[in-house]
């Protein structure tokens, strides 16, 4: 709940991203899996992985089965400018099934 309510902070010029938020908390209570810390995109250098623009990102290349199929999610990375490597899509990948599956 603390890490919700940082985000909300920061994003209160942000209403859509509020909403996916509010909303993302709601989902993952209901499902019984309530995120307790921010998920990671760079433990080595505490980045936090914006779990919004995860989601635009995905949705704007037709949702993960496209993303899946046409294996961007490397280029998913390179626009959460995350650290270039190998393991970055994957990483993805298993935070975005992790998240909204």
């Amino acid at each position: 709940k603390q890490w919700y309510q940082r985000r909300v902070a920061i994003t209160a010029g942000e209403p859509q991203r509020k909403k996916f938020l509010d909303t993302f908390k709601d989902f993952m209570e209901q499902n019984g899996t309530p995120c307790l810390r921010v998920p990671m995109a760079d433990n080595t250098n505490n980045i936090p992985l914006d779990l919004y623009k995860l989601y635009r990102e995905v949705c704007r290349r037709n949702g993960m089965p496209e993303v899946n199929k046409n294996k961007s999610w490397n280029e998913v990375a390179k626009a959460l400018n995350i650290k270039d490597d190998k393991s970055a899509g994957g990483f993805l990948g298993s935070q975005n099934t992790k998240n909204f599956f």
